[in-house]
């Protein structure tokens, strides 16, 4: 009965030490940074939605240098983070605040999200790439713009939380700035503003 209990005991606490050696899951907050945009001179009202192509919030892995791995996935509040990145780029447009009924309807549809570290045994490195495409309907017309970015950073360590939240919000930031900043937007926009 000793000897059992003495092996449990021993069982729990390899399990423990190998629980404790890993990299914990990483969860990413979105609050991406996006850049100056244009200031319209008039807009529509315009309902603003969020479709995410993909069936997982799960963006990539990473791996400590001795084969540790983890998951990186974007938060469940992902969708709606993104969402209010873009309601508070089109108040800085100058288009009047969202009507949930508005005529006009922009949906993001982010196609592709990636993020991991990559490594050759010497040289470590963040890889990013997003896909995102931005439509607007408005009666018979419509805007379609597709972006993309990748990114890529050289590491010395592996990268906690906090490091993999700025690398995406970065990524995220700068697809979202060209998406706001495109011309055939603010066309579109001051077109659908007249009547």
């Amino acid at each position: 009965m000793r000897t059992k209990l003495i092996s449990l005991l021993i069982l729990l606490l390899a399990m423990t030490l190998t629980a404790c050696s890993g990299i914990p899951p990483q969860r990413i907050e979105l609050q991406p940074p996006i850049s100056a945009v244009p200031r319209l001179s008039e807009a529509p009202p315009v309902s603003v939605h969020v479709a995410n192509r993909s069936e997982t919030l799960q963006i990539g892995t990473i791996s400590d240098r001795t084969g540790n791995m983890t998951t990186v996935s974007l938060s469940h509040q992902a969708p709606e983070q993104i969402r209010q990145a873009a309601i508070e780029a089109l108040t800085r447009m100058r288009v009047p605040a969202p009507v949930a009924d508005a005529r006009t309807r922009m949906t993001l549809i982010v196609d592709d999200i990636f993020y991991h570290l990559r490594s050759d045994g010497i040289r470590r490195e963040l890889v990013g790439t997003l896909r995102l495409r931005i439509q607007v309907i408005d009666g018979v017309y419509q805007y379609e713009g597709s972006f993309e970015a990748t990114h890529t950073e050289e590491v010395v360590r592996t990268p906690d939380e906090a490091k993999s939240e700025q690398f995406v919000n970065n990524l995220v930031g700068e697809v979202m700035s060209n998406a706001f900043n495109d011309p055939r937007l603010s066309d579109f926009l001051l077109a659908r503003a007249r009547p």
